[in-house]
């Protein structure tokens, strides 16, 4: 049986990155309740950094949540990038 929860193929272990990720995000959305859009365009960004899954498994062979996860939140970090681009003044 695979070992997913602290084993990756660059050694470090996956809780780190979980925990980094979730860090993060936290921190993104403490900034958007701030609406400080800059802050929270950096922290949901660098959350995307790390991988909160296995890292060795490819994106063709992920399962279908964890797609729709990443794509959700980088979709909300383009968006809020649009909005701190050009609709804040």
């Amino acid at each position: 049986m695979e070992n997913t929860t602290f084993e990756s193929k660059t050694g470090h272990p996956v809780l780190t990155n979980r925990i980094a990720h979730i860090v993060m995000c936290i921190g993104g959305l403490g900034f958007l309740f701030t609406k400080d859009f800059t802050m929270s365009v950096v922290f949901l960004g660098l959350s995307l950094a790390f991988d909160p899954f296995n890292a060795q498994k490819p994106w063709t062979i992920r399962p279908l949540w964890q797609k729709i996860y990443l794509l959700a939140v980088l979709t909300i970090e383009i968006i809020l990038l649009v909005i701190d681009i050009f609709i804040k003044k």
